[in-house]
C-alpha cells in the first residue's frame, strides 16, 4: 500500500486570498456597470432639462457588506435613499436618480431612468451567460 502525506497548512490563507480577489473583481465589474448606468441615463434621457438637477442626479453605489466601496453620487440626498435600500451582507449595486420627481417625469412618458436600468440589466445578464 502506498501512503501519501500532504501538508495542508496555509490552505486557509490561500482560500481567503482567492475569495478577496473574487470580491475585488466583482466590485470592479459592478463599478463599471454603475458608470454605464449613469452615462446611459444621462445621455438617453428624453426630457427637456430645465435646471439640470434631474439629469445630474443619476447615481450608483457599490456596497460590500453594507459598506460603500465605490460610487458616483449626483446629489447628496441620493446617498440617503441608497443607504435605506442597502443590505448589510454580500456585494450590492444600487442605481437610480435621487430626485423625488424622477418617477413622475418617467410616468409622463419621458425616459429618465429606464434606458439606464435596461443597460444595467443587459450588462448583468451578460455576466451570467
Amino acid at each position: 500500500m502506498i501512503e501519501v502525506r500532504a501538508d495542508y497548512s496555509g490552505i486557509d490563507v490561500l482560500l481567503k486570498e482567492a475569495e478577496e480577489e473574487l470580491y475585488q473583481e466583482a466590485i470592479t465589474i459592478l463599478t463599471e456597470i454603475g458608470e454605464l448606468y449613469v452615462a446611459e441615463a444621462r445621455n438617453k434621457g428624453s426630457f427637456t432639462d430645465q435646471t439640470g438637477n434631474l439629469r445630474n442626479a443619476h447615481s450608483y453605489v457599490v456596497y460590500n457588506g453594507g459598506v460603500q466601496v465605490a460610487g458616483r453620487i449626483g446629489r447628496p440626498d441620493t446617498l440617503e435613499l441608497f443607504e435605506k435600500a442597502k443590505v448589510n451582507e454580500g456585494i450590492q449595486l444600487i442605481v437610480g436618480d435621487g430626485m423625488m420627481y424622477a418617477s413622475f417625469v418617467e410616468g409622463k412618458g419621458f425616459d429618465v431612468t429606464a434606458s439606464g436600468f435596461l443597460k444595467v440589466e443587459r450588462e448583468v445578464r451578460k455576466l451570467f451567460r
